[in-house]
């Protein structure tokens, strides 16, 4: 959990910041969200929601890759050690030294920025108005394709656990609250500290190194580590 809050507090830092600063823009002209703190605490409860949706799905397929099926044993250390170096990959764009997986999602990011805008409209008729319309703009919000939720999304299919993949998720979403907040201060200043994308590639790599010790595990290389009744690898 905490890793996962780190990564989403320090990588939040350089990407939200940057990538969330028109969205943000856009929300603070709605109705539901101009000058009500109730309304954007509902809208961030709707993007945990989402969030959390995602985690039991990436968790529930960490789940199903890390059972002992038959189908599936011959290929479990491909597997992990595949996520493996997916982990390394995201640890090593986030500090810029690999292209962002955020150029893969131009399609999926203008499909949704065109919902997004249309959600927004002043002009759009809904029968969910003031807070309900806050909480179905953060469902939206949470949905963004966004590449540092995908690295959010290994933490979760780490955890092989639909509960423990959402709580990870929503400690990520939690992480993003503080620079979400303070978007409009930190735009300008973020960009050029260097720390926050450190932390959070290092985060990331946390979770390739258990990734890894899992595929070598299930080579019988090492040994499978519990932790109560989760493997940790």
């Amino acid at each position: 959990m905490i890793l996962a809050f780190t990564l989403g507090l320090t990588g939040s830092l350089g990407h939200c910041v940057g990538m969330c600063s028109a969205v943000t823009m856009l929300l603070r002209r709605h109705p539901a969200l101009k000058d009500r703190p109730v309304g954007w605490a509902l809208l961030h409860a709707g993007r945990l929601t989402s969030y959390a949706v995602l985690g039991v799905l990436a968790g529930a397929a960490g789940q199903i890759l890390g059972l002992d099926i038959d189908l599936l044993r011959p290929w479990q250390g491909w597997i992990a050690l595949i996520m493996a170096g997916l982990a390394v990959y995201f640890a090593l764009a986030i500090i810029g030294r690999l292209p962002s997986p955020d150029r893969a999602l131009k399609g999926p990011l203008a499909a949704w920025g065109r919902l997004m805008r249309r959600t927004t409209s002043h002009t759009s008729e809904s029968r969910l108005n003031g807070p309900a319309r806050a909480y179905m703009l953060g469902l939206l919000w949470g949905m963004l394709p966004c590449g540092l939720v995908l690295a959010a999304l290994f933490t979760a299919a780490a955890s092989t656990s639909p509960l423990t993949g959402a709580a990870r998720m929503i400690f990520f979403g939690l992480g993003t609250v503080p620079a979400l907040a303070a978007i409009g201060w930190l735009s300008g200043r973020a960009g050029r500290l260097a720390w926050p994308k450190y932390a959070a590639a290092a985060a990331m790599m946390a979770f390739g190194v258990q990734f890894a010790l899992r595929g070598l595990a299930n080579w019988g290389v090492v040994e499978h580590l519990m932790l109560g009744g989760v493997m940790l690898w």
